[in-house]
């Protein structure tokens, strides 16, 4: 039994002798904790203003007496980001939105995005 007790304090204290600095972006935790325990991917999340290549899916609309938002993700995410029309999202800037369709434009291109209705439940 002693020599067990005597294992764990040297194990503990070599683990805290081993621990990066923070400071320098090799802590193991930080990396561990970026990474969505549940995404299938464990990809870290994704910041929605850090452009990305991929053009947004439009997921939906909501309206909040006139003013519309769009209900945006990027293809290999599955967190759904909010955006009226004038904000950005992930390096594309919201320029127009109607009921059923969204308008982004990034680096000159323009693009307008419709909903999807084939695969929606019957009401």
């Amino acid at each position: 039994m002693m020599a067990l007790l005597l294992t764990a304090t040297v194990g503990a204290a070599g683990l805290s002798s081993a621990r990066a600095d923070p400071a320098d972006g090799n802590d193991p935790v930080a990396k561990i904790l970026a990474r969505p325990l549940f995404s299938p991917s464990r990809r870290p999340a994704h910041d929605p203003e850090t452009p990305v290549t991929a053009t947004p899916v439009l997921t939906g609309m909501t309206r909040e007496g006139t003013a519309l938002t769009a209900l945006l993700r990027l293809p290999d995410q599955p967190k759904v980001f909010r955006a009226r029309e004038g904000q950005n999202f992930s390096g594309w800037k919201v320029t127009a939105l109607s009921a059923t369709s969204a308008t982004l434009e990034r680096d000159g291109q323009s693009v307008t995005l419709h909903l999807d209705f084939r695969h929606a439940p019957p009401p």
